[in-house]
C-alpha cells in the first residue's frame, strides 16, 4: 500500500511539474517543423572577388510561445558556403567550441542575430573563381535548423 502510494505521488509531481510550461513550446512544433524560423538578411547579389564577405542569420520564434533551445556546445551558429554541391568555406571549421550544454528561451518577441565574415579563401582543392555560390546559416541546436540557401554572386 505505501509503494503505491508513493508512485502515486510520485507520478502526480511528474504531471504536475511538466504542466507548468504549458506557455514554453519544444523546439519542435507539432508537425515536426522547427519552432524558430532562421533566414539569411542583408545579403548583396554580387561581391568582388577577394572581398570580405559579412553574412547575417536571424531566427525568430514562429509561436505566440516561448521556446525553449538546448545548444549542445559553445558555438551556437554555423555558415557554410558552397559552390553547386560542394562546401567551400564553414565558420567554424577549426574552432574549437567547448563541449556543454547551455539552455535558453527564446520569446515570442526576442529576434537572434548572429553574424560571420568571410574572408574568401577556401581550403577546397578547386579554390575560388568568379560564380554563382549559396549560404546557409545553421542554428546549432539540438535538433539543428537550417536557413534555406541564399544566392550571391562572385564578380570582377
Amino acid at each position: 500500500m505505501i509503494r503505491k502510494t508513493i508512485f502515486v505521488m510520485l507520478f502526480a509531481i511528474l504531471i504536475l511539474s511538466c504542466a507548468k510550461d504549458k506557455a514554453i513550446a519544444d523546439t519542435r512544433a507539432e508537425k515536426g517543423e522547427p519552432a524558430l524560423l532562421a533566414f539569411i538578411a542583408g545579403l548583396d547579389s554580387a561581391y568582388a572577388l577577394g572581398s570580405k564577405i559579412s553574412f547575417q542569420m536571424v531566427v525568430v520564434p514562429k509561436s505566440k510561445k516561448s521556446v525553449k533551445i538546448t545548444f549542445p556546445s559553445a558555438c551556437r551558429a554555423d555558415f557554410i558556403v558552397y559552390r553547386g554541391d560542394e562546401p567551400i568555406w564553414n565558420s567554424i571549421e577549426g574552432v574549437m567550441c567547448a563541449q556543454m550544454i547551455n539552455k535558453a528561451t527564446v520569446s515570442p518577441s526576442d529576434t537572434l542575430v548572429f553574424n560571420a565574415i568571410w574572408d574568401g579563401g577556401s581550403k577546397s582543392f578547386r579554390g575560388v573563381t568568379l560564380g554563382k555560390y549559396q549560404i546557409q546559416g545553421i542554428l546549432l541546436t539540438s535538433p539543428p535548423i537550417r536557413t534555406e540557401s541564399a544566392t550571391f554572386y562572385l564578380v570582377d
